[in-house]
This record gives structure tokens, sequence and C-alpha cells, in this order.
């Protein structure tokens, strides 16, 4: 056995792939992707049994290597591919949102942040995307939308957190300054805790 021989002895180890396999995407152009898949022997349940591992892996635009992603299941069907094949366009998606956004391009920020899943782990940083996008489009009451949803998210996650005042901001750029000063105490009372 490699390494520290799993997460019975290395705990943190799962946060680290968490990390790795929610990582953005868009730091550099991918004109190719490769996919692939192999069976391996693993523990489960004091068993040993197959388990399918699929890889997705790009050629960037200066010609090198890089992982996008890994992920281990109990076989190779359709759900497994499609599952792991949608987290990697959420990932993309969400980059290239991000990269509209920050070129000051909001209508297009919008139309790749709209195609993340609700359910999946980008959609927090999607939706909180789409609300400053909206507020660029100077729509905020769309952007309310966005930034509510979130706030009744987990507090440990920072989109939620960042949704917390984003959320009264919103509110006063509709108009409602009553309203966004109700939501700004809330937010100070949130972060007090």
């Amino acid at each position: 056995q490699h390494g520290c021989g799993g997460r019975r002895r290395c705990p943190g180890i799962g946060d680290e792939v968490a990390v790795f396999r929610s990582r953005p995407l868009g730091h550099v152009a991918m004109p190719y992707v490769y996919l692939d898949a192999t069976y391996i022997k693993a523990r489960n349940n004091h068993r040993v049994v197959g388990r399918a591992v699929v890889a997705a892996t790009a050629v960037t635009i200066d010609g090198n290597r890089e992982v996008l992603g890994v992920d281990v299941g109990d076989s190779e069907d359709e759900v497994f591919w499609t599952t792991f094949l949608r987290s990697l366009r959420d990932r993309a998606n969400l980059a290239l949102g991000f990269a509209a956004l920050q070129s000051g391009d909001p209508a297009g920020a919008l139309t790749a942040l709209e195609r993340v899943r609700l359910e999946g782990p980008q959609s927090q940083a999607a939706l909180l995307g789409f609300g400053w996008a909206s507020l660029q489009r100077q729509e905020p009451r769309r952007a309310l939308v966005a930034f509510r949803e979130l706030s009744g998210r987990s507090l440990r996650d920072a989109p939620v957190l960042e949704a917390q005042i984003a959320e009264p901001f919103a509110m006063a750029e509709a108009g409602a300054m009553g309203a966004a000063l109700q939501g700004y105490e809330k937010a100070v009372e949130t972060f007090s805790r």
C-alpha cells in the first residue's frame, strides 16, 4: 500500500479530494478532452469487489495535460457516466460564467450560469454569480431571486455568506431601503454569531 493507506489513517484526504474534484476549470483553454475508464479491485464492507474508475483528461491550448476529474463507482453504467459528465459541465459553465462576469459581459455570464444545475455542488457559486450578473444588468429583482435562494442554504459555504450581504444590497438597488436596512441588520447578527 502506498501513501498513508486510505481515509481511516489520513482523515483529511477526503477533503483534499473534494477540493480537487470541485475546483474551477476556467484557468486555460482546453480544446481536447479524453475520457477513460478502468476497473480496479477495492475493499467495500470488508469484501474485495470490482469498482469502476472514470477519468477526464484535457490537453490544454499550450499542449499540457491536465486531469479534470476522476470518480469511482460500482459500474460504468449510463447513470454513473451521466453524473460524472454533468459535474464536469457544471464546472465548465461556472468558469465560463465568472470569466464573462469579470470581462464585463453579464449577459454571457447569465447564459453560462443558468446551465449549472441547482442541485449540483457548483450551484452555490453559480447562484452568487447569477445574482451579481443580474445586478450588472440593472435587474435587482432578478438578483434577489438568486440571493434569497442562497440565503436559505448552509452558512458554512462562502457564497452563502456573501449572499447575506448581497441580498440587502440588491434590495437597496431595487429601491426598498427599509427592507435593505433590515437585511443588513440581519446580516450583522448572522456574522456576530
